[in-house]
């Protein structure tokens, strides 16, 4: 709110500033990628939960609409915030703790506590997710969960090491076509199912 109320210089080329990944070369290409990549990351998460859980599909529709309607507030509200301080953010390691400086210094490490927490909960429901795929592969059945969950969080924690925004701009993108290939997959397994589905109604109906 407080970067809305209060804008900075205007930005001649915004897309410069979004486009910073040598593997997107198009601005509208991040946001198809960014949306490909957290339908991925909720896929890994979501699906085993969807499992196990005892609600109706309604229920789960419901929840999971009501979730990506607060995610596009809260996306949109970061980026407009963003683009009215373009200039003076640039190409920050992290953007939105250099503008939350802009108020205060409080107003910052506040933010900075409030961020570590958002990539502890998210890191905690991504190592969840991964350990759960993992856990299905033949050749990991007999291998303990916590070896996988420790295995998995060692590589990432040396991953991290790379740097944040080196990590973001390579990671991102190759998670984000990823996920347009699951996309592309789980929309042809749907159809392939109702495709079944319909066939051997069908089939009954002439029996």
């Amino acid at each position: 709110m407080w970067g809305l109320a209060n804008p900075g210089a205007a930005v001649d080329d915004v897309a410069a500033l979004v486009t910073s990944s040598p593997l997107i070369n198009q601005w509208w290409l991040s946001g198809v990628l960014y949306v490909a990549f957290n339908i991925q990351l909720a896929y890994a998460v979501l699906a085993p939960i969807g499992e196990e859980s005892s609600s109706s599909g309604r229920s789960l529709v419901a929840g999971a609409g009501l979730g990506a309607l607060g995610l596009v507030v809260m996306a949109g509200a970061v980026m407009a915030a963003m683009t009215a301080h373009a200039q003076l953010i640039g190409r920050a390691e992290l953007p939105m703790v250099e503008l939350a400086a802009m108020i205060g210094g409080w107003a910052a490490l506040l933010y900075t506590v409030v961020l570590l927490l958002a990539q502890f909960t998210t890191a905690v429901s991504c190592l969840y997710g991964g350990v759960e795929r993992i856990a299905l592969l033949s050749s990991m059945r007999r291998v303990p969960g916590w070896v996988i969950a420790v295995v998995t969080a060692l590589g990432a924690t040396l991953l991290s090491s790379v740097g944040f925004s080196d990590l973001v701009g390579t990671v991102y993108p190759v998670l984000g076509y990823a996920g347009i290939v699951i996309i592309a997959m789980l929309i042809v397994t749907w159809i392939v199912e109702r495709t079944t589905v319909r066939r051997r109604a069908a089939r009954a109906a002439r029996a």
